[in-house]
């Protein structure tokens, strides 16, 4: 799996994260709620699962504990920034839904 293959994946998973809460915050509806925390808790396995897949390689070459160091890194960022997502969806979420019910 090439590393470039890899960032532009995470960039169009993040950017249809964006469109969703975007799209949620302006319908306040629940299901595009429900979709959004979905994709995002997906997202953030899936990367998670990814760091520790690129973790446990074994490396070749000179230097092999550089060899997928690349896919590593992107993969703990792309986990970090879907964290920090999920954290904003969760609190746009409950600010709109404390509005909107009057809880």
């Amino acid at each position: 799996m090439d590393v470039l293959f890899l960032l532009s994946v995470y960039i169009i998973v993040f950017a249809v994260q964006v469109i969703l809460l975007i799209k949620a915050v302006k319908k306040s509806e629940k299901k595009y709620w429900v979709i959004e925390i979905l994709l995002e808790t997906t997202s953030i396995i899936c990367s998670g699962l990814l760091v520790y897949y690129f973790n446990e390689l074994p490396g070749n070459g000179f230097m092999p504990g550089l060899t997928y160091l690349g896919h590593w890194l992107f993969s703990v960022g792309a986990t970090a920034l879907y964290l920090v997502m999920f954290g904003v969806t969760l609190l746009l979420r409950n600010h709109y839904y404390k509005g909107i019910l009057g809880e």
